[in-house]
Order: C-alpha cells, then structure tokens, then sequence
C-alpha cells in the first residue's frame, strides 16, 4: 500500500501542477486584459476631441491645455484691453454728452435773456401808451374806466419787475457759465501752449527765440499773420518744423541764384591783352601771340624770361 500509494501519487502531482499552471495562465490573460482595458480607458480619458474646420481630432489633454494657454492668455488680455477701451470709450461719450448739455442749456439760458428782454420792451410799450393818459381827467369824466386802466397799469408795472428779476437771474447763471468756458478755454491754451514749447526743440534742431523770429518774419512773407502762425503752432508743432525747412531752401536756393549770377557776371568781362609796346611794362599778359589764354605758371615763366633778356641787354650796353 505504501509503495502504490507512493507510485501514484506523482501522477496526482502532475495532474495538480497542470490545472495551476492552466489557472495561472487564465488568470493571467484576464489580468492583462483588464490591464490593457484599464489602461485604454485611461488613456481615452486623457484625450481630448477637437473639431478642426469640421474634421475632428482626439488629442491628448496635455497637448489641448499646452496649445489652449496661451491662446487662452492673450484671449484674456484682449479681452482685458478691449473692456478698458469700451470704458474709456463710455467715458468720453459721458463727457462728450454732458458738454453738450451743459451747451444746450447755455444757449438756452441766453435765449431766455433774449426773450425777457423782448417781453420787457412790450410792456414798456403798454406802459408808454398810459404815460398819455389824463388821468385825471379821465377819473372825472369816466370813473369805472379809470380805475380799470388803474389796474390794469399797475398789473404792468408788476410784471414788468418780474420780468427783471427773471432776466438778470437769467443773465447772471449766463455770465458765470460763459466765465467758466472762457477760464476751461484759457486753461487749455495754456496746456496747449506749454505743450509746444517742449516739443519744438524735440522737433527742430538749435531751436531759440531767434530762430522762432525768423520764422515768423518768414512766415509773414508768405501771407500769414502773427496770429495764424500762433494758433497753428499751438495746434500742430510740426508746423514750425516744417515752415524752418521750407525756409531753409529758400535761403538756399536764393544763395546759390546769388552765386551763380555771380559767376554769370565774372564770365562776362572782357579779357585785358597787353600788346609788344603798348601799356605797362609790369602789366600781366593775359593771352600769347596765337590769343590763346595764358595760365598763371605760363606767364609767370615767360615773366622771368621777359626780365632776364631785359638784364642782359642793359648789360651789354
């Protein structure tokens, strides 16, 4: 029994070793399969589907997010920048709207002095035709119409005060808003102004109060008065740098007209000949035998040559 029961039981050992070793296997295909299903779902999930010109994409989400941040960072500071305009934008309109209003109901407010005064000198009109009333006269012949036309010159009077009072009122918030617009108008030429000042030298090179003289003697030359160069400067400084330039070939130009009728003027003088006996002795010979033109080296040798045959003949005498 011993020895059977040992013979067999190899065969049960093997058996044993094949089943786990068959588990082993299932359990391992199983355990790759989720693994690899595992890791197929992760893998979708870190991909991301992109429509591109109505062709779609998978793309990983790493690469989407690398590609989307700055787009996304320049989308945002756009947007940013876009926002701040709109503002300054709704900013200037709000200005720009209440100035007109505030203009409106300047002119307005002067219409109104218009129309008071208007109504003013329609009453005095009114009240110029009772000044012609004898009045006494009238209370004795008519008195019920005497003490209407009383009345009603008295209701005139009245509303000829209150028609003052309304004016000046009217006249006085005139006055005040037409101080401020003349102070805002002051106050912005002066930016105007000192705003200039520190561009033209920017502009024009060794620019002084001498220069701006000059300019605006030549500017008057060409038509415009004092004024006009003033207030187009204050404008636009670029004006006066352009004006300079302008100046600057005219000076130019004139120079070299100048030169060049100097030079006309100097070509059309006669040339000065000296004959064999005739004039100084010293005198330069400007031309040869032939008329040709001497240089200055040429008749300055036949000079010394002229000299030298003078000595030897003074010498044989």
């Amino acid at each position: 029994m011993t020895v059977e029961n040992g013979g067999e039981q190899p065969a049960n050992d093997t058996a044993l070793t094949e089943d786990t070793k068959t588990n082993a296997a299932e359990n391992t295909e199983q355990t790759e399969g989720e693994n690899t299903e595992s890791e197929e779902g992760q893998q979708a999930e870190d991909e991301e589907e992109i429509d591109v010109d109505g062709e779609k994409f998978r793309i990983p989400r790493k690469v989407r997010e690398a590609i989307a941040k700055p787009m996304l960072s320049d989308y945002t500071r756009k947007t940013q920048e876009l926002s701040e305009s709109r503002k300054a934008f709704e900013g200037e309109r709000e200005g720009f709207t209440k100035e007109q209003e505030a203009k409106r109901l300047h002119f307005e407010t002067a219409a109104k002095v218009i129309a008071y005064n208007d109504q003013i000198k329609s009453v005095d009109d009114q009240l110029a035709q009772y000044a012609k009333v004898d009045w006494q006269a009238l209370a004795q012949t008519n008195p019920a119409l005497y003490e209407q036309h009383r009345v009603n010159r008295d209701l005139l009077r009245d509303q000829k005060e209150t028609l003052k009072d309304q004016r000046d009122t009217a006249a006085r918030t005139w006055t005040e808003k037409e101080r401020e617009y003349a102070d805002k108008t002051n106050r912005e030429r002066g930016e105007r102004i000192a705003k200039a000042q520190a561009e033209l030298p920017k502009l024009i090179k060794d620019w002084s109060p001498e220069l701006s003289l000059k300019l605006q003697k030549y500017g008057n030359e060409l038509g415009f008065s004092n004024q006009e160069l003033d207030e187009t400067v204050i404008r636009n400084p670029v004006f006066a740098r352009e004006l300079n330039r302008l100046r600057l070939y005219d000076e130019a130009a004139k120079k070299q007209k100048t030169q060049q009728q100097f030079q006309q003027s100097q070509e059309a003088k006669p040339v000065t000949r000296v004959g064999g006996n005739g004039g100084s002795a010293n005198a330069r010979r400007t031309t040869d035998s032939s008329g040709d033109g001497l240089s200055t080296e040429e008749w300055a040798k036949r000079e010394m040559e002229r000299v030298a045959k003078q000595r030897q003949a003074m010498g044989r005498r």
